[in-house]
């Protein structure tokens, strides 16, 4: 069974909702909360930690992956096409065959194609929504 996820309580609650909190400065409309999630406690750790995130798994079977970068330059490689909708904070994206980088702020998405390296710089603290197309 899945757990509260609540940064700031100690105890467990049987709760099955896991909740993203965003910057208000940048409110858009954006999923807070997923209902009757499965949350998977093995976290994805990238970059020296410097990039987390955890999977949900929604009732229909389908994932996500609700994910922080903290400041830095990073490489990732991806497997299947991603759709990443930040939700607070904001991320530069290169993809091959760019030549400029792409500001991507809260509340705004950029796409992942499968099996690309790609790149993605990061100023602030920021955190994201990953969709598995």
């Amino acid at each position: 069974m899945s757990q509260k996820i609540n940064p700031n309580a100690n105890e467990r609650s049987e709760e099955r909702t896991a909740m993203v909190f965003l910057d208000r400065k940048d409110q858009q409309t954006m999923q807070e909360r997923f209902e009757n999630v499965t949350v998977l406690t093995q976290a994805n750790i990238y970059e020296g930690g410097l990039c987390q995130s955890r999977t949900l798994v929604l009732p229909d079977g389908t994932k996500k992956t609700l994910g922080v970068y903290m400041p830095g330059d990073f490489f990732f490689d991806s497997h299947e096409p991603e759709r990443v909708l930040m939700t607070s904070g904001a991320v530069d994206v290169l993809f091959p065959g760019d030549v400029e980088w792409r500001t991507v702020k809260a509340g705004e998405n950029y796409d992942v194609p499968p099996n690309c390296t790609f790149r993605v710089r990061c100023g602030e603290v920021s955190q994201y929504i990953c969709d598995f197309l």
